[in-house]
């Protein structure tokens, strides 16, 4: 079965009052894998495996790394892999390019599994994936991209009502989506799928937003971009958090675990990228800071249409 969702209420975060900004504090790590050249790191669980992507030879390759341990994931015949997530059970999800564009997986027990049914719209990439194996991603519609949620055997096209396109990014074990979509206007707005209800993500004085990860405490990161560039961010409770490795020029944060570890990439002054490692050493609230989060509820239709039942490969 697949099942086109509009939701029954779109939440739009607007500013209000004052909002915390969390005084947190990381050491950030920049992170290399062995054996994987110009390693992009994606995802991390609650081991502290790390997944992602990087040159090995000619041709990218998916990769798990924890402790000593290296595994690389390579589609066969495929001209590159990229491992954009994994849960704690042992699933990577990703995509490679195939003959016709891009191709969404999981990696489980070893094997590849193609991640399609009958029809399948073109070019879908597979972005996150919580211990149910629920997976989230986005696909090519044809004039857009749109996201999906794949649960016990049935996918969901995922939309923000009104957008241009829209990309699930990451999911938790209750099911909450975090992901980024395009307005009209091509300006990017980070969100929050919960309960039914999309809400938009925002931090004061920045202009477009990303929202690339959620762990099981809700706590979500993405990056934002305004006057001063493109840093990363860690929401939290209300408050947040501006994550900048020391010297880059541009932060992204990516992925985030139980223990508050977050990975990402940056640019250093030199242009290079490079992949980083922030771990946590204290939360503690700072003043609050202008503009804080309410929640303006529009109503929109809900409609869905059986047509198929997927194929999973």
């Amino acid at each position: 079965m697949r099942l086109f969702f509009y939701p029954s209420f779109l939440a739009i975060v607007f500013c209000s009052g004052p909002v915390p900004a969390l005084a947190s504090s990381f050491t950030y790590t920049t992170l290399t894998v062995p054996g994987i050249a110009g390693a992009i790191v994606t995802g991390i669980n609650n081991a502290g495996e790390i997944a992602g992507y990087g040159g090995a030879g000619q041709i990218l390759q998916g990769f798990v790394f924890g402790g000593a341990t290296l595994t690389t994931i390579s589609a066969p015949s495929s001209a590159g892999t990229k491992a954009f997530g994994l849960n704690n059970t042992g699933d990577v999800v990703g995509s490679y390019a195939g003959p016709s564009g891009d191709q969404a997986f999981v990696y489980t027990g070893g094997v590849i599994h193609d991640i399609s049914w009958p029809g399948f719209p073109s070019t879908p990439e597979a972005n996150g994936v919580n211990d149910a194996s629920q997976i989230v991603g986005d696909y090519n519609n044809g004039s857009s991209l749109q996201g999906f949620l794949y649960s016990s055997g049935t996918f969901t096209t995922i939309s923000v009502a009104g957008s241009d396109s829209t990309k699930a990014l990451g999911i938790n074990n209750a099911g909450d989506i975090v992901g980024t979509y395009l307005d009209s206007a091509g300006v990017s707005h980070a969100f929050l799928y919960k309960a039914g209800v999309f809400g938009d993500i925002k931090i004061p004085g920045g202009a477009a937003f990303e929202a690339n990860g959620i762990n099981n405490r809700g706590q979500i990161v993405g990056d934002v971009q305004g006057s001063g560039g493109i840093a990363g961010f860690l929401a939290d409770n209300g408050g947040f958090t501006i994550l900048s490795v020391p010297g880059a020029d541009t932060t992204k944060a990516l992925a985030i675990n139980d223990a508050g570890q977050i990975v990402g990439t940056y640019i250093d002054a030199f242009g290079t990228l490079h992949s980083f490692l922030a771990t946590p050493v204290s939360a503690v609230p700072e003043p609050a800071m202008p503009c804080a989060a309410g929640f303006l509820l529009l109503a929109s239709g809900v409609a869905w249409r059986r047509r198929f039942r997927p194929r999973r490969s």
